[in-house]
């Protein structure tokens, strides 16, 4: 390497490197002044990025945790208005059970209107005024808002505060119910529920005049609240009649009776003054259910307490008012409907009305049935019928063609006998005590035996059965609860069981031994002696019911062929959908055959008797109606065309092809005659038709009148409703005001989070940086003398020329 004077290349190395160590001092001073690692796009432009994204997201959150702090006090501003709301509705439901009593008058009832008006009006004032930034909250306009909780575009809760006014809350139905027919009648309702929208079928019910509290409206009343919490339907059965003026002075007659009871002859004052009346009838209010009470202007009101018809008889001479008779007085009531919510009353169903006569299936023709029907006692089921599954019969039947292999489970009641040479099938729970065959049977599975079964020499016990009591076998004993290790053999003394018994698989039952009621057959066994069930059981499908088995009423079929006629059964018979009755069957009168069509079977209307056809049925060519018959729809007889509301004056005979569809319900009269191939319809009328639904309102809040008694009752509903829609407004605002809070913890972490990813990349390691600027100002002293030594070494060289 030269030396060199123009050119001081040591010198210049120290200079580069001295400006680059200043500017790395910069670098650092910068840092440690600031704190900060990146101070501008130079330091790092990736960590800038990510850096100052982090940073937007923490001050989106920041702001999103701001909302939501407003929303909380937003619903706790409204929670806390609605909890004054909810204590305001409370006043006016109890003031509403003070009105409801009979010891307030209308004074009172007036004055306690007052202050439920008072209470209102406060409550439509915290509806209209609760405030928040200016915001009306309770009045209905704060519905389906939004608060942004995030830090970036739909991060949302919404918040839906409904209208607390006093017309806005408590909404309820309400109807009155009536059945059309005075008489009553068997009826069975169906309700489309307000809550869920399913339609509730309710048990069917007879309502008559029998003085009975299950056949009044009180019992139908109740059938309908059994379910309101499904319906959201509630009832209140009224059975009550009031003179229409004063009691007149007067003199039943002795034939005076009410519900059956009678009350006789009673000397009765203008008004009742003495009480001689309201006295007599409610002496007997333990017979009748019935009791009475005059009112200031001297009527008469007859109440039924528990809702059973009200049957007035006899002859009132008066007593009651000036033409007033004991039907005027007699009353099936009606029934008050209540329903949540402001939607119609959807109620449908059927009047289910039995046969009006007695039907023969003539020779040569059957009935079938699609669908389960109930014939009446007194029915008789001809030899050959076909009784199918779940039939359940109502008198004894005798099996006089064993039934082999059955192909459903069959309930027999007690009494019933099995023949020997009947089968019964693994699974059965013998109702009564049978005897094994001399041939020992093997079991393969775990057998419970019935207690009193008498195991005989020579049964083996098997290894892991287990003793129930304390049990003494030839010369061992074992203890209650001990599960036999070995096989036992049962010696000469043969073992009664004084408990049940599980005898384990594998165990052998010795020939002639005798199983008690309650034990469950492992397999089939074959009767070798006939027994009669003790206790109701299930025979196994699979079962043999030898000839001459008797089954008693009540029991319940798997599906046969009869052989022999069950005749007049005795109590109702239960016919399963799609059997047959054979020819010389007899469909007693009351029979309830639903909406089923009977067919190729000729009906002949006996005399002094009527046969009503719904609408739907046809009426087959070569049927006769009889003289008298009054004919409601327009059609066509014998080539004639025959208008509504005519009375036939002779029997008319439908032409061949002139089958007739009727499109209303007819009644035909006696001596007519139903042609087979004729589809009958016997099902009850329409709801429609057996009832009536009238007074439909809907009702608020605003609406409650105590003015009255029944209004009193029908303001506690409200009431009640009106706690229910303020409550569900509160529960929701309180499940928004945790969403929300849940919210702010969450997005608190997250910020923290955030920040502290930001913190790591744009901020300065101070340990780190303040070792790095030692470093480099040592590097600045150094470069200093290695730039001075460099400029120094050039004039050394002046030395070499002297």
């Amino acid at each position: 390497m030269s030396l060199s004077i123009n050119t001081n290349v040591a010198a210049l190395t120290a200079h580069r490197n001295m400006v680059a160590n200043d500017n790395n001092m910069t670098t650092s001073l910068t840092r440690l002044s600031t704190g900060l690692r990146i101070n501008s796009a130079a330091d790092d432009a990736s960590g800038l990025t990510i850096a100052d994204s982090l940073s937007a997201q923490a001050d989106g959150i920041g702001q999103g945790i701001r909302n939501a702090n407003d929303g909380v006090s937003i619903v706790q501003t409204a929670d806390g208005a609605l909890e004054e709301s909810v204590s305001i509705v409370n006043t006016i439901k109890t003031k509403a059970i003070q009105a409801a009593s009979d010891t307030q008058t209308s004074t009172t009832r007036t004055a306690i209107q007052q202050d439920i008006d008072k209470l209102m009006e406060e409550l439509d004032s915290i509806a209209t005024t609760t405030s928040y930034n200016g915001i009306q909250l309770l009045n209905g306009s704060y519905t389906n808002k939004i608060i942004h909780t995030g830090a970036s575009a739909n991060e949302t809760a919404s918040i839906n505060i409904g209208d607390t006014e006093s017309d806005s809350i408590g909404h309820i139905s309400t109807a009155t119910f009536e059945m059309d027919d005075e008489d009553g009648g068997e009826i069975q309702l169906t309700i489309n529920s307000a809550i869920t929208g399913e339609d509730i079928q309710l048990e069917s019910l007879t309502i008559e005049a029998n003085n009975q509290e299950e056949n009044g409206l009180g019992a139908l009343a109740d059938e309908i609240n059994s379910a309101s919490s499904l319906t959201g339907v509630s009832a209140n059965a009224v059975v009550e009649t009031t003179t229409e003026g004063a009691i007149q002075e007067g003199t039943t007659n002795s034939d005076f009776a009410i519900n059956g009871v009678t009350i006789g002859a009673i000397n009765v004052k203008a008004n009742d003054a003495d009480a001689s009346l309201v006295t007599a009838i409610n002496d007997k209010t333990t017979q009748t259910g019935v009791s009475a009470a005059i009112n200031d202007n001297g009527a008469i009101t007859i109440t039924s307490d528990d809702g059973r018809v009200l049957d007035v008889t006899g002859e009132l001479n008066g007593v009651f008012g000036k033409n007033v008779t004991a039907d005027d007085l007699s009353t099936i009531g009606y029934i008050t409907l209540t329903q949540e919510g402001s939607s119609q009353f959807n109620i449908t169903g059927t009047s289910v009305a039995g046969l009006d006569m007695d039907i023969t299936v003539n020779s040569g023709a059957t009935y079938s049935n699609n669908e389960d029907v109930t014939l009446a006692a007194g029915s008789t089921i001809a030899s050959g019928s076909i009784l199918s599954a779940g039939t359940v019969i109502g008198g004894d039947l005798t099996v006089s063609s064993g039934i082999s292999n059955t192909s459903n489970d069959y309930e027999l009641t007690v009494d019933s006998k099995l023949i020997s040479g009947s089968i019964l099938a693994a699974g059965t729970v013998i109702g009564g005590d049978i005897t094994l065959d001399t041939t020992d049977v093997t079991i393969d599975d775990d057998m419970k035996i019935g207690s009193g079964s008498t195991l005989l020499a020579g049964t083996i016990l098997g290894q892991g059965t287990v003793f129930n009591n304390t049990t003494t076998v030839g010369s061992e004993t074992f203890q209650a609860g001990e599960a036999l290790e070995y096989n036992v053999i049962v010696d000469s003394g043969g073992l009664t069981l004084n408990t049940d018994m599980t005898l384990s698989a594998e165990s052998t039952l010795a020939g002639g031994s005798t199983l008690s009621r309650g034990t469950e057959l492992v397999t089939d066994h074959i009767l070798i002696s006939g027994f009669t069930v003790e206790q109701d059981m299930t025979l196994k499908a699979g079962s043999t019911i030898a000839d001459t088995s008797i089954l008693t009423a009540g029991s319940t079929i798997g599906d046969f062929t009869t052989t022999n006629a069950i005749g007049s059964t005795a109590e109702e018979t239960l016919l399963g959908a799609n059997s047959t009755l054979e020819a010389a069957s007899i469909i007693a009168e009351g029979s309830d055959l639903g909406s089923t069509a009977i067919e190729t079977v000729q009906t002949v209307v006996s005399a002094g008797e009527s046969l009503t056809l719904e609408a739907g049925s046809i009426v087959a060519s070569g049927t006769i109606l009889a003289a008298g018959t009054t004919i409601n729809q327009d059609m066509k007889i014998a080539g004639t065309e025959i208008k509504a509301g005519t009375t036939i004056t002779e029997a008319l005979t439908f032409a061949t092809g002139d089958d007739f569809e009727l499109t209303e319900k007819l009644t035909i009269g006696e001596g007519s005659t139903l042609e087979a191939g004729s589809e009958v319809i016997f099902g009850g009328e329409s709801i429609s038709e057996a009832i009536s639904l009238s007074d439909q309102e809907s009702l608020t809040l605003a609406d409650i009148s105590v003015l009255t008694q029944e209004d009193a009752e029908i303001a506690i509903t409200i009431a009640e409703a009106a706690l229910a829609d303020l409550d569900a407004t509160r529960s929701s605002l309180g499940s928004v005001e945790n969403q929300l809070s849940s919210t702010i913890s969450n997005l608190s972490v997250t910020k923290t989070n955030v920040t502290a990813s930001e913190s790591t990349i744009r901020d300065v390691d101070f340990a780190e940086e303040t070792a790095n600027f030692a470093k480099l100002s040592l590097l600045a002293q150094t470069g200093s003398y290695a730039l001075s030594q460099a400029n120094a070494a050039s004039s050394n060289l002046t030395s070499l020329l002297q």
